[in-house]
């Protein structure tokens, strides 16, 4: 009789939405790291934790026992303990993927892309030369921004207009 019923069960797979956000492999190393994190709160005091975490967010250790009323062997102390130095790593990690691909990371995977389609696929090479040249312009022309807007030579502001000529050529008024 139990083969009867496991034959007329239904299995998950077939009636679950495998695109459903909450299935992106992303998300569910997100929650892996929370649950991780969650873990190693239990195993810590609340104030152990708050003090933690604000050695996380940049505070030094005086500051740090400052704020939290402890000293500074205290703070110093549970920042190498074995689940402060665990938090903390943790925190960082889970920081780091939300964050993303920083820009050199996104420089570099572009730059082997490249390498590796240049003989097979140069096409695809071509373009992803072109999204470096693009990333590296656009940083250019930031910095150039910037320069101007600081440079205390000019008194009155200057306005930079910048068009793309493929997407609004010169006409006959121009």
């Amino acid at each position: 009789m139990p083969d009867d019923e496991d034959a007329v069960l239904q299995a998950p797979s077939d009636y679950l939405d495998e695109h459903h956000p909450e299935n992106d492999q992303y998300m569910k190393s997100v929650e892996h790291i929370q649950r991780q994190i969650m873990y190693v709160n239990k195993q810590l005091r609340p104030k152990q934790v708050q003090i933690l975490k604000t050695v996380f967010s940049g505070v030094n250790y005086t500051n740090t026992a400052k704020e939290h009323g402890t000293t500074l062997p205290t703070v110093s102390r549970l920042v190498k303990s074995t689940n402060g130095e665990r938090l903390l790593s943790l925190l960082h990690y889970h920081l780091k993927l939300i964050e993303g691909p920083n820009e050199a990371q996104r420089r570099s995977m572009l730059w082997r892309i490249a390498a590796r389609e240049e003989v097979n696929n140069p096409k695809t090479s071509i373009t992803a030369l072109g999204e470096l040249n693009k990333m590296h312009n656009f940083a250019r022309q930031l910095d150039q921004n910037a320069e101007l807007a600081n440079s205390s030579s000019s008194a009155t502001p200057t306005v930079i207009v910048n068009i793309n000529q493929a997407t609004l050529p010169r006409g006959n008024l121009d």
